[in-house]
């Protein structure tokens, strides 16, 4: 969508399709500056760099069933992203940031169905058959004095009564949330 050959993109803009859309194209294009292997490389060891240790990329998409991780290793991604790369949880919001030049993507459809809920941080859905339904959603809650505390929801493998449904995972994030508030927050 909006991706045609000859086109020019600046680094920020494609975020926007990848990070909201979940865009494969957008990876693919990505991973052209670098080159594909170069840039799982480079992925594999920034994921090192950030305690992943039981993480491995086998390409840019996310889409190979070789790329896997662990609850943990999401978590200190989260964490990174939070403290380090804040930018890029705005993007999963819908919100824009600050780049050189405009952001030419508009009217994105977002899988992130928390974009609207003014307590995430931001966060990423996924789906491939062999994992099925996965997210990672970051939210800002108080706590019962008023402090305010980031808490990392993340959900590998929902599936559910109707197979291969978006809803199940929506579902189950709702459903640790509002566990979440009724016995901590």
């Amino acid at each position: 969508l909006g991706l045609d050959s000859g086109k020019t993109f600046g680094l920020v803009e494609l975020l926007y399709p990848l990070l909201i859309e979940s865009s494969n194209d957008s990876a693919e294009v990505l991973s052209h500056f670098l080159g594909k292997e170069r840039t799982v490389k480079k992925m594999n060891e920034k994921a090192k760099m950030i305690l992943m240790e039981n993480t491995s990329f086998a390409d840019p998409t996310g889409y190979d069933p070789e790329n896997v991780s662990t609850t943990k290793d999401l978590f200190y991604l989260a964490r990174y992203i939070v403290n380090n790369r804040p930018p890029i949880f705005k993007i999963t919001k819908n919100e824009k940031v600050n780049s050189y030049g405009p952001i030419r993507f508009q009217n994105l459809i977002s899988k992130n169905f928390f974009f609207e809920n003014q307590e995430f941080v931001g966060g990423k859905t996924g789906y491939i058959k062999t994992s099925a339904h996965t997210g990672l959603f970051v939210f800002k809650l108080a706590m019962p004095d008023g402090a305010k505390r980031d808490i990392v929801i993340i959900l590998l493998g929902s599936t559910g009564e109707v197979e291969n449904s978006p809803k199940n995972l929506e579902r189950d994030a709702n459903d640790v949330l509002f566990w979440l508030k009724e016995n901590y927050f």
